[in-house]
């Protein structure tokens, strides 16, 4: 039997992440400023490359604010939220529309308030800001 239809990705993550970033090299890691409280990632040879949904959900924010520039908001639906701002133009989805692992969002910027294109990357849990180097990326 050979199902027909449209498929419908679910919008609950795996509860496992990629990077964002094709080639990733941290340029600033969580704490490296005072009150910096993420980390900062660049794709080592492509300058204003891809970001990546870095697990499945759904988009609740795609917006600008002027100290994190154009920057996009993925519920996970598992108590997993993650963060990417200065991407360079707003996400290529809209809110409420569902990303599965991997898909393209946007592409890395410097909007908002940032000295060179990188993407400002950080997991929410449960309501609590992590560093995603602390066992959700394999980051050394």
């Amino acid at each position: 039997i050979v199902a027909r239809g449209t498929m419908v990705i679910p919008g609950v993550g795996t509860g496992t992440f990629r990077w964002p970033v094709d080639n990733p090299v941290i340029s600033c890691a969580w704490g490296c400023y005072s009150g910096h409280r993420a980390i900062d990632i660049i794709n080592a040879y492509e300058r204003y490359g891809y970001i990546y949904a870095a697990d499945r959900g759904t988009v609740i924010t795609n917006a600008y604010q002027s100290i994190n520039g154009n920057y996009m908001i993925i519920d996970h639906g598992n108590g997993f939220q993650t963060y990417y701002g200065h991407m360079n133009t707003p996400g290529y989805f809209a809110e409420g529309e569902t990303v599965d692992k991997g898909d393209i969002i946007g592409q890395i910027g410097m909007t908002g308030s940032a000295s060179g294109p990188h993407v400002h990357f950080f997991i929410m849990e449960n309501g609590e800001r992590r560093n995603p180097c602390n066992g959700f990326l394999d980051c050394y």
